[in-house]
């Protein structure tokens, strides 16, 4: 067991940053592995007495925080700076359900930085929990395939195909090549995927290394295969997608769609993860510069 310094620079959290409790399993990708959902999601409010940590967890609405006291937990969040994902367990001591406080304000807002962890439900599905617990590790990079989702806009050109054509994709005609990459997104410019190849274009609502969510006027069935090019800065990478979730927006109308990739090449995730973490940061800078 260790303690955090007095400052809590052993885990690198901010006020405010987002992170994930424990996992569970919920869909595979092209080697094999299991790609982990958290069982929860909330954000790091402030240190506590004798550095504790105080956490705010989102919990669908109806049910209860499933974590208890002395309950070791896993605590996951991205760092930044170390372009990394960390992890570390923290033993549970205290749970309670948040309250109004003085200002008659939520301790803790979701409102509009945790839209796209909630996966299509709004606020007024979320019951908000406090959580205290004390590090009892080290953080470490994880090494399970645990993606963070980013609330972005990312354009996504795509085409339904069927289930044996994705079979037939091998690795190879899916890898990274630069000069390619750059001439399918002066392709795509152009409106030469649309026009002669055949895609469609979407607007992603949140972005992960490990899939996508957009929203849709229409449901889509789930285990729909999706061939799909992404654009990320100057660049179009080749990825297989499938449908994995569909669920209604009670509040605006349409879908909201969850994909998860289930053939990208480890350079292309990469390339996709870099973007994120670089996308993250320039979000953090800017929330923070707004409030100054």
């Amino acid at each position: 067991m260790f303690k955090l310094t007095k400052s809590g620079e052993l885990i690198n959290l901010k006020p405010e940053q987002v992170v994930a409790f424990g996992e569970t399993e919920e869909a595979m990708d092209s080697s094999g592995q299991i790609m982990s959902e958290p069982q929860y999601y909330g954000k790091f409010l402030k240190t506590g007495k004798k550095n504790s940590l105080i956490f705010g967890v989102c919990v669908t609405k109806g049910s209860s925080l499933i974590y208890r006291v002395n309950e070791e937990i896993d605590i996951s969040y991205n760092d930044p700076a170390a372009r990394a994902k960390y992890k570390f367990r923290a033993i549970v001591s205290e749970t309670r359900q948040a309250v109004l406080n003085e200002n008659g304000k939520d301790e803790f807002d979701i409102q509009h930085d945790m839209l796209n962890e909630l996966k299509g439900r709004s606020p007024s599905d979320i019951d908000k929990w406090i959580l205290e617990a004390r590090a009892v590790s080290k953080p470490s990079a994880s090494n399970r395939r645990e993606f963070f989702r980013l609330p972005l806009q990312m354009t996504i050109y795509y085409k339904n195909v069927a289930p044996e054509h994705t079979e037939r994709v091998k690795e190879a005609d899916l890898k990274f090549e630069a000069e390619a990459a750059k001439r399918d997104k002066e392709k795509a410019d152009a409106g030469l995927l649309e026009k002669s190849a055949g895609y469609a274009k979407l607007m992603t609502s949140d972005v992960s290394a490990g899939g996508f969510m957009f929203k849709s006027t229409g449901a889509v069935e789930p285990e729909t295969y999706m061939e799909c090019m992404l654009i990320v800065d100057k660049e179009a990478f080749p990825v297989i997608a499938k449908t994995v979730r569909c669920g209604e927006d009670d509040i605006l109308g349409g879908y909201f769609i969850n994909a998860a990739f289930i053939k990208i090449s480890e350079p292309v995730r990469d390339r996709l993860m870099r973007h994120l973490l670089n996308m993250q940061q320039r979000q953090r800078n800017l929330k923070f510069a707004r409030r100054e």
